[in-house]
């Protein structure tokens, strides 16, 4: 079955690119982030944010006369779309740059991830969340703001993974109004990684303190059974003993008996009147 993409965009910032760029690396890393491929560096990257800007407020206030009203919180965005191991740099570019003449999101920064992932538990496998991240600045050359909500409603954003899908060559996820599901974006996902790591350490922990009450208990188990045995082996002294004890009455008996006619045969052998006084 062929994988299927999507692409989940999301209010972000320059800051992304600590994470991005693995300035950061995260704790749910499963592969060295040499694999990586990123289009340039978080310097260059920063260079061109502070440059588009700069043209954007410029132009803004040359047309209108008046200073730039929106939030430096939604000067980027940030698509993350779900990829193969076999797209490349030149698929993205291809992608952002579609983007760009389309909508007229300018590009910032692109990187691929073969990092990410998690150790399948059934055959301990390495599955690898193969994803690639787009920065977007969102201002036009004049200063005007593109991901406004009005503009960019569910029929747009559906057209958006339609378009995805075309350019890298992959199926279209089914729409969540149709399957009644929603894909974790990548923050989502890294969260739900972070709470299973989190779980599979616990795991590991009770699992070593499990394995360590089973041999106290084997230990114990030894024990004891060594225990019953000394424990049978002593009952069957014991009843030895007894029965030694018996046959040693039942010779007592037969010999106080022999004593006793013994006794008497001397008395009828010799009479006392052999022996005056």
């Amino acid at each position: 079955m062929n994988k299927k993409t999507s692409i989940h965009m999301q209010p972000s910032s320059i800051k992304s690119l600590l994470h991005n760029c693995r300035v950061i690396t995260p704790e749910y890393a499963v592969e060295s982030s040499s694999k990586n491929e990123y289009d340039c560096t978080p310097d260059e990257a920063v260079s061109i944010f502070y440059r588009l800007a700069a043209e954007a407020k410029q132009n803004y206030l040359k047309r209108t006369k008046q200073k730039i009203q929106t939030s430096k919180k939604r000067l980027v965005w940030e698509g993350v779309i779900v990829i193969t191991k076999h797209h490349t740099m030149k698929d993205l570019k291809k992608l952002a740059k579609e983007f760009e003449k389309r909508f007229g999101w300018q590009p910032i920064h692109i990187s691929i991830h073969r990092d990410e992932g998690h150790i399948s538990k059934e055959d301990g496998k390495t599955i690898i969340n193969y994803h690639a991240h787009i920065l977007f600045f969102m201002l036009n050359k004049n200063g005007i703001y593109l991901m406004k909500k009005r503009e960019y409603g569910a029929k747009k954003m559906s057209f958006l993974q339609t378009l995805t899908a075309n350019i890298l060559g992959m199926e279209r996820g089914v729409p969540k109004i149709i399957s009644g599901t929603e894909r974790l974006n990548h923050w989502q996902y890294r969260k739900v990684m972070e709470m299973r790591n989190k779980f599979l350490l616990k795991i590991k922990k009770l699992t070593e303190v499990v394995e360590k009450a089973k041999i106290i208990l084997h230990q114990k188990n030894v024990k004891i059974k060594k225990l019953e045995s000394d424990l049978h082996k002593t009952k069957e002294q014991a009843i030895t003993i007894s029965v030694e004890n018996v046959k040693l009455k039942a010779k007592l008996q037969l010999l106080n008996e022999e004593l006793n006619i013994a006794n008497v045969s001397t008395q009828i052998i010799i009479p006392s009147t052999l022996f005056p006084e």
